[in-house]
């Protein structure tokens, strides 16, 4: 009852909101691939404009009839019924905006041999935003390249070239300005154990593990 004796309006705009995002987490255990939290995370101020707009619309009605029968507020009801509306058509195109805005929505992976074409040495330079780098040798050709990187990051760029016998090899990669949720970014690297190599890292946020088997034949710079 409200202080002037008469019935307040019932909401039923709280229970939606539970439902709708106790359902998205559900449904999150039942595909592990699915994040719903880059979405919530982005459009969780149009549930306040779809909600805002919902009131208004009620004060306006209570306004022109204010003897009407207390009763559900149904502008505020409509306003979050829309809200879980756009959110269900963002999370069924959830996966070309995560290519686009950098969310994390599974890994992709690539492979990249360089064979040495007659380079008696090499000069390699790494470039990398953040992730896991992990540098090793034994690989028959001057280098064997595995990536496995999520949609935050484009795929890495490998370029090579000879000039009087010295290789150069150039392998860097773009990402996205914004990230939210998950993001993997991992180099798994395997270069020639018998091609000497100056090697440079350029690396951000991250981690690198260097497991050389002969260090003689590899030096960082």
């Amino acid at each position: 009852m409200s202080q002037d004796g008469n019935p307040r309006r019932v909401s039923v705009v709280f229970p939606i909101i539970l439902i709708t995002v106790g359902g998205l987490f559900l449904f999150r255990n039942w595909r592990p691939g699915f994040d719903p939290v880059p979405i919530l995370w982005t459009y969780w101020p149009l549930i306040l404009i779809f909600i805002g707009i919902g009131k208004i619309w009620d004060n306006v009605q209570r306004s022109r009839n204010p003897k009407a029968p207390p009763g559900v507020s149904i502008g505020a009801t409509i306003g979050t019924i829309a809200f879980v509306v756009v959110l269900v058509v963002l999370l069924w195109h959830g996966r070309s905006y995560s290519r686009r805005y950098g969310f994390y929505s599974g890994s992709k992976h690539s492979t990249r041999i360089v064979e040495p074409q007659r380079a008696k040495s090499a000069h390699a330079r790494l470039e990398m935003g953040a992730g896991q780098l992990t540098i090793s040798s034994g690989a028959n050709d001057l280098l064997d390249a595995d990536f496995t990187y999520s949609d935050s990051f484009d795929e890495p760029r490998v370029d090579y070239s000879v000039t009087n016998g010295i290789g150069e090899l150039n392998i860097s990669q773009d990402s996205h300005s914004i990230h939210f949720g998950r993001s993997q970014n991992d180099w798994n690297l395997y270069f020639s154990k018998d091609i000497p190599l100056e090697l440079k890292v350029d690396m951000g946020a991250g981690q690198a593990k260097w497991m050389w088997t002969s260090p003689a034949t590899a030096r960082p710079i």
